[in-house]
């Protein structure tokens, strides 16, 4: 919905995953003013809840808003949804934000950078400001592959397999698994 009286573009954009049983729902309420600035606030209930509220500026970069969060104009309240660090940076396609609304049954390119789940690879020029990739954060590439490691790809991102799944489950379950794994944790790490 926009708003020309008062310099606004309001966007929200709803995801529900369906994990077999289980669904996770992800909102994101967005509203771009005129100044350049926007915020943001989302919100995930599934398995596990989460949510933040951001502050930031965007612009205008080939078929993009490009989002990148700022330290807030006021102290933020303890009491209210925690704000994003300063400087993460995504891409809304424009078509969407002009849309006002959309949904998807799959995470759409911008929601996990969004939340601060990737880290970004920029590159700046004086000519324009772009994006060139947001990918998983990758192990340093000094680590040595193990001999018998098993991977997948979920994502576009190769991802070792968990020996206990190796030995339970059959491989057609490995990437529903590990998926479920990357997302909400083994559990083993809140019991350590």
């Amino acid at each position: 919905m926009r708003s020309a009286s008062e310099g606004k573009l309001t966007y929200f954009h709803s995801t529900v995953l369906d994990f077999g049983g289980m669904e996770e729902c992800s909102s994101f309420s967005f509203t771009f003013r005129s100044t350049g600035h926007y915020q943001l606030q989302w919100f995930r209930e599934g398995l596990t809840s989460d949510n933040e509220q951001q502050y930031g500026r965007w612009t205008v970069v080939s078929n993009d808003v490009l989002c990148e969060t700022l330290e807030p104009t006021e102290a933020p309240d303890p009491t209210m949804l925690r704000f994003a660090e300063p400087g993460r940076r995504f891409r809304v396609p424009v078509n969407a934000a002009l849309s006002g609304h959309s949904c998807a049954d799959d995470l759409v390119g911008w929601e996990r950078p969004a939340r601060g789940m990737c880290v970004q690879a920029a590159e700046q020029s004086e000519k324009d400001e772009q994006i060139v990739t947001e990918a998983w954060a990758q192990p340093p590439h000094n680590v040595p592959v193990r001999e018998h490691a098993r991977y997948i790809e979920i994502d576009e991102d190769m991802v070792e397999v968990h020996m206990d799944v190796i030995e339970n489950w059959p491989e057609a379950d490995w990437e529903r698994l590990m998926r479920c794994r990357l997302r909400f944790g083994s559990g083993a790490e809140r019991w350590a």
